[in-house]
């Protein structure tokens, strides 16, 4: 249940976080309901994750297609609605924990993991790719400026704090994940607005700074915490600096016939100052905490040479 209810609030929140209404917000979050029932569903008859994935974008497309062409919402929400689905589609729990192990050094779990990455993210991209080549192949609808949707910065804040919990609890996290989770979604966010609007970093950079500094601070948690440093990365980067918007935008510009790709382009190129920003946070983290272990063994060895003099 709690799973399910994770899934209706992500896709909530990143629907309205786009700039529309509450109705379309709603198609979201219910067609989201319905891929991740049938994503189980595929599971259990043990469906490739390629082809399940790309199972996944069809059905996401033709329910918020029908909302569509019922008239619930108009074209730019059922593109906006699109995007919710196939970006959640995405694992990326697999990804951070994939990128954790390449860090500690454990080659097997990284292989295994990068398979399972390129196999969803490849089974997304192909759906996707063979609904928006259906769309591109209709009249489009009048042509219409798409813009970037920008938040204040108190909403922001709060959008990541909410984020960050609907994703502890679509992952299956228990009660006592959702504080932690708030919290990190919370410090997450600050960290980015406050590289894009105090230092004016450019924001596939300020991205990649919030995910350093979020996976450094992560490192250091985890050592006091029943979780492991992917899992509290995660809670903060699907809050706070996942490229839904960007998403958006590459989706809406395909469906009123305009060219996606730079959307897209800089969409991947986020997701991966995320995957580098995450390997160097945990890579500076742990360096940190063997040079402590270091310095206290030292000192140790040097208590036990003056005490044996």
């Amino acid at each position: 249940m709690g799973h399910h209810c994770g899934d209706v609030v992500a896709g909530f929140r990143i629907a309205l976080q786009v700039g529309i209404g509450w109705l379309p917000a709603l198609v979201a979050a219910a067609a989201q309901v319905v891929v991740t029932l049938f994503a189980a569903l595929l599971g259990r008859f043990g469906v490739h994750r390629l082809f399940a994935c790309a199972g996944q974008a069809v059905l996401a497309a033709a329910l918020i297609g029908a909302a569509h062409w019922a008239g619930l919402i108009r074209g730019i929400d059922a593109a906006a609605s699109l995007g919710v689905p196939w970006l959640l589609a995405i694992p990326l729990p697999v990804l951070i924990a994939m990128v954790v192990d390449v860090v500690y050094e454990h080659p097997a779990g990284a292989m295994a993991r990068c398979f399972v990455v390129l196999l969803g993210g490849g089974g997304v991209a192909l759906g996707a790719y063979a609904v928006l080549s259906v769309l591109a192949a209709l009249d489009p609808p009048e042509h219409r400026d798409i813009v970037l949707p920008s938040l204040p910065i108190w909403l922001g804040l709060i959008a990541a704090v909410v984020g960050a919990v609907a994703n502890a609890m679509a992952n299956g996290g228990g009660p006592d994940l959702l504080a932690p989770a708030a919290l990190i979604g919370l410090f997450t966010a600050g960290v980015n607005q406050a590289l894009l609007h105090a230092a004016h970093v450019p924001a596939s950079w300020a991205t990649f700074g919030a995910s350093v500094v979020l996976c450094y601070a992560c490192a250091f948690w985890s050592r006091r915490s029943p979780y492991p440093v992917s899992v509290l990365a995660l809670m903060g980067i699907t809050g706070a600096i996942i490229p839904g918007l960007t998403v958006y935008v590459g989706v809406a510009e395909t469906v009123f016939g305009q060219s996606g790709t730079g959307a897209f382009s800089q969409a991947v190129l986020t997701g991966t100052g995320i995957g580098v920003g995450v390997a160097a946070g945990v890579l500076l983290a742990t360096r940190r905490l063997r040079g402590r272990r270091r310095h206290r063994i030292g000192r140790g060895r040097a208590r036990l040479l003056f005490a044996d003099r």
